[in-house]
């Protein structure tokens, strides 16, 4: 199935991180790992139509689909399934992870800080607990 993939990518800078971005067909996600530690996550994308509500109710419905009025309309929102380490922009301060960028097409997709989640979405219209709207500052 073309919207089930999984994508792990190391930093060459730091090589205790790395990212995953994982599609089971209903969602898609982005991780930030220190070691195996997840230490952020960003939803992307939900691939079938968006829900009016969604199960939050139990970490057994992981990953969740975000909400209809949370996301852009579809005509708005963009979806890839193909990643390469060329997309994974890692972006450092003081020898320090500042932030982690998904980067496709010079669109900054998903945005991801250690310690802070939900991360950035591109695909989102309002910040929710499953994205942000804004940029990581």
């Amino acid at each position: 199935m073309e919207n089930d993939f999984f994508f792990k990518f190391y930093c060459d800078v730091d090589s205790k991180y790395s990212i995953i971005i994982e599609a089971n067909g209903i969602v898609l996600y982005a991780y930030l790992l220190e070691g195996e530690e997840i230490v952020s996550d960003v939803w992307l994308y939900n691939f079938n139509e968006v829900p009016q509500k969604t199960k939050w109710d139990s970490v057994d419905d992981l990953p969740f689909e975000n909400r209809v009025h949370l996301v852009k309309p579809v005509s708005e929102q963009i979806i890839f399934t193909r990643f390469q380490d060329g997309d994974i922009k890692w972006v450092f301060e003081n020898n320090q992870l500042e932030r982690v960028e998904i980067v496709k097409d010079d669109i900054i997709y998903g945005q991801m800080k250690p310690g802070q989640a939900p991360g950035y979405s591109y695909n989102a219209f309002k910040s929710g607990a499953l994205a942000n709207a804004e940029f990581i500052s």
